[in-house]
């Protein structure tokens, strides 16, 4: 059952403040001077950080390089409506040559991967600071499962540049539909007039501070009173809070009032799509 609350929202928006609602009235350089960096964190919870850094969440999203990308940039080619799309390496970098978001074909560098589990998306720079996620992803799975393959995520759509659901139309992009929960520190800074972005994350995946808040106050002074608390010591925030935020098809970062799904489940919510 889904209903809109309104009780608990101030303490929903406080939790989403690191996400993507952060303090407007601060700039940039304030703002994430309150953030201290995972390496601070490691100092002292070495069990956690642990735990952390082989996790979906380290992965989230990662800079384009030999340990990170899982995908077959060997001059792999993908075919899909008549257009051979290829993946290859050149000078180090990651590149694909696909349709281009200017309705002609192009080289585009693999900036970010996107996801390390059972598929891995890949994310590309276009003009207006704008990064989109290419609909082309990699299926991550074993190959006796069917993955170790490119494949396409809009299979019987045929979709071209200017479409929405076009990797480099608005629903594909990055800094509005993704990145509050695959950053951490984010600020989208979006220019209306100009139609840009440019954002900046203090860490592009999501560590510590992305669901314990900012730890500059509690690094000064390390009291359980100036960080957020999960698990047992706040079990509202994992389910109504914190977690819900990013962890449910029912979160809309564009929407005035929140919907938390009250029959919320750990064990399905929080599972990737399967690649088909």
């Amino acid at each position: 059952m889904y209903r809109r609350v309104r009780r608990g929202l101030p303490l929903f928006l406080f939790a989403c403040s690191w996400l993507s609602y952060a303090d407007q009235g601060d700039d940039t350089r304030t703002r994430n001077s309150r953030y201290v960096g995972t390496q601070t964190c490691v100092a002292c919870h070495q069990q956690q950080a642990a735990q952390w850094q082989d996790s979906h969440h380290a992965k989230a999203m990662q800079s384009a390089d030999a340990k990170s990308v899982l995908g077959d940039f060997d001059n792999a080619e993908f075919r899909k409506d008549g257009f051979v799309s290829r993946f290859f390496r050149r000078d180090g970098k990651y590149f694909v040559h696909t349709d281009g978001h200017a309705g002609k074909p192009a080289d585009y560098e693999i900036r970010y991967t996107f996801g390390v589990y059972p598929l891995q998306q890949y994310l590309i720079e276009i003009p207006g600071g704008k990064l989109q996620a290419l609909g082309i992803a990699w299926d991550s799975r074993p190959k006796e499962q069917g993955g170790q393959r490119w494949y396409h995520l809009y299979p019987n759509q045929k979709l071209k540049a200017g479409d929405p659901l076009h990797w480099s139309g608005r629903d594909q992009n990055w800094n509005f539909m993704c990145a509050a929960c695959h950053t951490t520190g984010l600020q989208k800074n979006f220019n209306l007039a100009t139609n840009s972005y440019q954002s900046t994350w203090v860490e592009n995946n999501v560590a510590c501070e992305s669901c314990h808040g900012a730890g500059a106050a509690h690094v000064a002074n390390p009291t359980k009173d100036n960080i957020v608390g999960l698990g047992k010591s706040c079990p509202e925030c994992v389910v109504e809070g914190i977690c819900t935020s990013c962890h449910t098809a029912k979160w809309r970062p564009w929407a005035a009032t929140v919907i938390v799904n009250h029959s919320f489940s750990l064990a399905t919510d929080f599972r990737a799509g399967i690649p088909r």
